[in-house]
C-alpha cells in the first residue's frame, strides 16, 4: 500500500509543480511547507528516504528535513497516510 500513497502524492505535486513557480518563483522562495512537500515528493520517487542535494530544508507538523536527515525513511516513521492528506491540504492553501 505504500508505494500506491507514494504515487499518489508524487502525482498531486507534479499536478501543482506550475501553480507553485508561478507564485514563489524559485524554490528558494518557497514556504517551508512547500519545500517540505517537495522533500517528500523527492523521497517517494526515489525509495522512500530523504535524499537533499540542493541545501533546501524544509519543515511541517513538527517535522523538518535538512541535509542531515538524508537517508531517513520518511512513510510510516515520520508520516501516516493521514498526515499526507492533511499535508496536501495544507500545501493547496500556500499556491
Amino acid at each position: 500500500m505504500a508505494s500506491l500513497y507514494e504515487h499518489a502524492f508524487v502525482t498531486y505535486f507534479e499536478k501543482n509543480l506550475a501553480a507553485m513557480f508561478a507564485k514563489h518563483r524559485g524554490k528558494r522562495n518557497w514556504p517551508g511547507i512547500l519545500n517540505f512537500g517537495r522533500i517528500v515528493r523527492n523521497a517517494f520517487a526515489h525509495g522512500g528516504t530523504v535524499n537533499i542535494t540542493d541545501s533546501i530544508p524544509g519543515a511541517w507538523g513538527g517535522i523538518s528535513y535538512s541535509e542531515a536527515t538524508n537517508g531517513r525513511r520518511v512513510l510510516y516513521n515520520d508520516l501516516s497516510v493521514g498526515d499526507l492528506t492533511l499535508l496536501m491540504l495544507e500545501m493547496d492553501a500556500q499556491f
